[in-house]
């Protein structure tokens, strides 16, 4: 290590400052006994509460008999006992070595992943060949307009040359 190496002055700027942080402090609740209400008056409120439902309750359930029916479940909507799974299928299976057994999903299943696979892939190719013919089409446009442009602006720069210089 016999190379010189220059001297770096410190930067305090990178320093980050010394951050103290105080020790929370909480205060212990405290609930003023005044506010509370008396015993008489809990006693009080109770028994009008009470007398209030007690009459409620007579009143309502009297109504509530002939108001309530016995709600009717529909059959109808029950699912098929042929489309519910029975102990008796036997799910179709294959083994992987060192794994184990994998079930082999239903023929549905299959055909509605590969019907859905199938479209989306349609749609990705059909959607990037148009896209393609689209952007060639815009590439010969604007090749165009560029070229048009772009001789305007040396045609400019000639005749500002031409102008700047003397004549001999």
């Amino acid at each position: 290590m016999d190379e010189y190496l220059p001297h770096i002055p410190t930067i305090d700027v990178l320093n980050p400052p010394q951050t103290i942080f105080d020790v929370p402090v909480a205060e212990i609740p405290y609930l003023d006994p005044s506010l509370f209400p008396s015993l008489e008056q809990i006693d009080s409120a109770l028994e009008e509460e009470s007398s209030s439902s007690s009459e409620e309750e007579t009143s309502s359930s009297k109504e509530g008999v002939s108001q309530l029916k016995q709600e009717t479940i529909p059959t109808d909507q029950l699912i098929p006992k042929d489309l519910l799974p029975s102990d008796n299928e036997t799910v179709a299976t294959f083994t992987i070595p060192l794994i184990g057994e994998f079930p082999i999903p239903a023929p549905e299943v299959i055909a509605s992943s590969v019907i859905a696979s199938g479209v989306s892939a349609t749609a990705a190719v059909t959607g990037s060949i148009v896209l393609q013919s689209v952007i060639n089409q815009l590439k010969k446009i604007m090749t165009k307009i560029f070229k048009k442009v772009l001789k305007k602006e040396i045609a400019n720069q000639k005749k500002d040359q031409d102008s700047g210089a003397p004549n001999s």
